[in-house]
């Protein structure tokens, strides 16, 4: 190895200690990153993964890196004076997030800052939200509206949105900010559910999206209109296809 390699999670190396050569996986590596808050409207000062909050699996040696080497059969190799990798930080302005079905999120305030129904946790401490350090929203406090994964400590607020379709929320937002790395489809099937999320957190962007794609949708159902055989062999000349629902 040598600095400046890149080194991937699940990668293999062999490493020599007291001239015994160890066979060693990576299985975590930790990305030196600003964790500071960040300041409104500023996307770009970030990446996308930052901003997503996913976890790094690669990374570059530097001459300060630091190899943390731990067994994973205690019976077989015993390490003196092991030490294990600290477990990650969140960012200062993470909002903790519960949906209804009691599962948590930790989200940056740049992704929940197009939700209007949010902007009391999005500007916490902030202008009008601006409160003591001891004070928090009101549903902080409320525990049972809160993930038993969460964290006791920063913001929290619940949502009335299941796990899966928030997650399909947040996708949708990184698009937005993010076009180039970040694509979304709305497909038909969850057309209702997202439409339901917008509503709930005030996210304007996929209200008008899903408006849209349900007009397309409405525009192309005949509901009182016979269909003659002459336009259906016109429409397979032209490799079209129609779907007849009888009730």
């Amino acid at each position: 190895l040598s600095p400046y390699s890149v080194l991937t999670v699940n990668e293999c190396l062999v490493v020599t200690v007291d001239d015994k050569e160890l066979v060693c996986r990576i299985s975590k590596v930790d990305v030196a990153l600003d964790h500071g808050p960040i300041s409104d409207n500023c996307s770009q000062e970030i990446t996308a993964a930052e901003a997503s909050l996913e976890e790094p699996y690669r990374g570059r040696i530097m001459i300060n890196t630091a190899f943390l080497i731990q067994t994973s059969n205690l019976d077989a190799i015993k390490i003196n004076g092991g030490k294990t990798m600290p477990e990650g930080r969140l960012p200062d302005d993470v909002v903790h997030v519960t949906t209804s079905d009691d599962e948590w999120f930790p989200v940056r305030r740049l992704l929940l800052a197009p939700c209007i129904h949010l902007t009391k946790y999005v500007q916490h401490g902030k202008g009008i939200y601006k409160c003591n350090d001891h004070d928090e929203p009101k549903q902080n406090n409320e525990k049972s509206r809160r993930s038993p994964d969460a964290p006791s400590t920063g913001i929290h607020c619940h949502v009335d949105i299941d796990c899966c379709t928030f997650d399909r929320v947040l996708v949708f937002i990184m698009s937005q900010l993010y076009p180039e790395e970040y694509t979304f489809a709305l497909e038909l099937s969850e057309m209702n559910a997202l439409s339901h999320a917008a509503e709930v957190l005030g996210l304007l962007s996929l209200s008008d999206l899903c408006q849209t794609q349900l007009s397309t949708f409405e525009s192309r159902v005949r509901k009182h209109e016979y269909i003659r055989f002459s336009e259906i062999q016109k429409r397979n000349e032209n490799n079209e296809l129609l779907i007849i629902i009888d009730g």
